[in-house]
């Protein structure tokens, strides 16, 4: 009695194991298996709740809006003056934190890069050589990397000279 129960629990064995075998080899060229509707059944799960938590994420991340880089109005500017390039504009993010301003590019009002070196000082300070429009092209990036170009126009007016016109006529 003992033999027979050894030779089919043997047998059982094997052929549970080769069972198992087909199944798990009809479902890994596509075909439909005894394991493939369990497996989909996990991996949609998963593959949910990974979608929302990217898309979540993802969709705050797209709703955020971008830097604003504003001038300052109520700043007169001056040639000959030695000007900071945050006295005259500000970068503020969705949360009210100030930002970092780069300057791309300046141009003056016949439309030509300014690479004067009296221009740029320490790339904060400025000194415009003459009056005119000058164009800026900033640029400020936010914690999450959002990205804002700006092109303002600035007029900077003649020089401030301290002699006042009674006295140039008389003096």
């Amino acid at each position: 009695m003992k033999e027979i129960i050894d030779q089919y629990s043997a047998t059982l064995i094997a052929v549970v194991v080769a069972l198992a075998l087909i199944a798990i080899y009809m479902g890994t060229s596509g075909n439909i298996s005894a394991f493939s509707g369990v497996g989909k059944t996990l991996d949609n799960t998963f593959s949910l709740v990974k979608e929302k938590k990217n898309n979540r994420s993802f969709n705050g991340n797209m709703t955020r809006k971008n830097p604003k880089i504003k001038f300052k109005v109520n700043k007169n500017v001056y040639a000959k003056e030695n000007i900071n390039i945050n006295d005259l504009f500000s970068a503020v993010d969705t949360n009210g934190n100030n930002l970092k301003i780069e300057v791309l590019c300046i141009k003056n009002s016949h439309n030509q890069n300014v690479e004067n070196s009296n221009l740029i000082h320490h790339e904060k300070i400025i000194n415009f050589e003459e009056s005119g429009v000058y164009t800026f092209y900033l640029k400020t990036i936010d914690s999450h990397r959002k990205v804002t170009k700006s092109k303002i126009k600035i007029p900077v007016k003649k020089e401030k000279n301290p002699i006042n016109i009674y006295q140039r006529r008389y003096g």
